[in-house]
């Protein structure tokens, strides 16, 4: 990808009139910083110059009267160093002086960026049953913030490894589109009452990711600013325009957007993975022109069909024990989502809209596949080790992954929380199933050839229901 395409537009009496602008890319180098840990993490250098780059290293990194410094090592001359030095820091203070700010906005119906999810969760920290951390960093160096939830008490074991083991881990993505604005609000809302209540943590680990695509969300804050009611489909993509699920378990990846999915894999292994999102709301298409949007997705979307929809990958050789899981929690999630009275009633409406302009007249661009009456589509997905998604890239330890669907680009108000609060009734279905299914841990040992024993410990994946015979798989942690 070249590059974003951002389409400003201005509102003006007169012809309709465009002129477009190209700008070219300034010469920009990634230099790797290896950490005391062994770990590595990307800084990403907008100096226009013809350095070799290749010899330049970070040879020191503090923090002095709470600020960030570093020091470089490698360039030909002193006052090259300093340069580099100076927008360092900068950069990195653009990203963390945020915390010291106040938080005045509505969890319920203001749009989030990311300066406020930072400030909130900088706010909250010494609260949480867990902790948060910068996961990785983004195209352009913005930090991504991963919140980690678990059961704490003063005797309790808070290693992740043995979190991981002793709990089934549920994985919570939001904002991977960043005019899908609504799952942050709801993510930090979820954060906020589990702080209150923990009591479900005594079953479950929570990993959330609030606002995953920082860069694309910078975007849609610089169009809000002249059009604060728009779709801005452009914010849907990062800081070079694309679509960075597509680098997800890529190794080579750019966008630590991207490496997010890995890096929450490896600490955490989780069992259930959600990825939030939403569908145009307003301003897509003329209606009943036929539009639709293959071969991405065999849809039409120029009818809202729901407040919330979700949508599973379902093994194709899922044998029968595996698929009656499946539908039990796809059940209990569509009958959390109706729980809600506003959901319930809004999904009603727009369903019945869908059926009778929609599904009635061509029903392969608008299918119709429900449970209960929540629409929930099966997508069928083949196992595949170098896939991108996590079931099918992992199917021996990955109960589900599925992506939600809210009537959400760029809502606000009230229709803002009501989008999150039909995230938040998906998220709720999917903690009650996860609390109650059977995970039960075993000791195992494994005696070798040379006379030594390996003794440890396992989990039964995938998760079943409550009251199913179990077979044991072999997850060593």
């Amino acid at each position: 990808s070249p590059g974003a395409v951002i389409p400003y537009i201005h509102m003006q009496e007169g012809a309709p009139h465009a002129f477009v602008q190209i700008h070219g890319a300034e010469i920009s180098k990634v230099v790797p910083l290896v950490l005391n840990d062994g770990s590595q993490e990307n800084i990403l250098l907008d100096m226009a110059s013809a350095i070799e780059w290749g010899k330049l290293a970070v040879r020191e990194v503090y923090f002095q009267d709470d600020q960030f410094t570093a020091r470089v090592q490698g360039l030909p001359s002193h006052s090259l160093s300093e340069e580099c030095e100076v927008w360092l820091n900068k950069r990195e203070k653009r990203f963390t002086d945020s915390s010291s700010r106040y938080f005045t906005k509505d969890l319920d119906g203001d749009v989030l960026q990311n300066e406020d999810v930072a400030v909130w969760l900088h706010k909250k920290a010494e609260t949480f049953p867990g902790l948060f951390t910068i996961i990785d960093r983004s195209f352009l160096g913005a930090p991504i913030y991963c919140v980690e939830l678990y059961h704490t008490t003063e005797s309790s074991i808070t290693c992740r490894n043995k979190q991981a083991l002793y709990k089934p881990t549920v994985f919570i993505n939001a904002r991977h589109h960043a005019n899908e604005v609504s799952s942050t609000n709801a993510a930090l809302r979820l954060i906020a009452k589990l702080t209150q209540t923990p009591v479900i943590l005594a079953h479950l680990n929570l990993v959330i990711i609030p606002l995953q695509n920082v860069d694309g969300a910078d975007v849609h804050k610089q169009l809000l600013g002249e059009h604060p009611t728009w779709k801005h489909h452009s914010a849907r993509y990062n800081a070079c325009g694309f679509e960075f699920a597509r680098d997800y378990f890529n190794d080579r990846t750019q966008f630590g957007e991207s490496r997010t999915y890995q890096r929450v894999w490896e600490t955490w292994h989780p069992d259930i993975i959600v990825d939030d999102h939403g569908i145009p709301s307003h301003e897509w298409i003329q209606p009943f022109t036929g539009y639709n949007s293959p071969p991405t997705f065999p849809v039409s979307y120029w009818i809202p069909c729901a407040n919330m929809y979700t949508i599973w990958n379902i093994l194709k050789d899922a044998d029968s024990e595996r698929l009656s899981t499946q539908e039990a929690l796809v059940e209990q999630v569509s009958q959390s989502i109706a729980k809600s009275e506003r959901v319930r009633n809004t999904n009603s409406e727009f369903l019945a809209r869908f059926i009778r302009w929609g599904h009635n007249f061509a029903p392969a661009a608008f299918p119709l596949e429900v449970s209960g009456d929540v629409l929930s589509y099966r997508w069928s997905v083949e196992r595949d080790p170098n896939s991108s998604g996590y079931l099918t890239r992992f199917p021996e330890l990955v109960t589900a992954d599925l992506i939600t669907e809210v009537n959400d680009e760029t809502v606000h108000g009230d229709s803002l929380a009501a989008c999150a609060d039909a995230h938040l009734s998906v998220h709720e279905g999917i903690m009650n199933f996860v609390s109650a299914a059977r995970s039960e841990v075993s000791l195992f040992s494994t005696k070798h050839a040379n006379g030594t024993v390996t003794v440890g410990q396992t989990r039964q994946r995938p998760l079943q229901v409550a009251g199913k015979p179990q077979e044991e798989t072999d997850c060593k942690k």
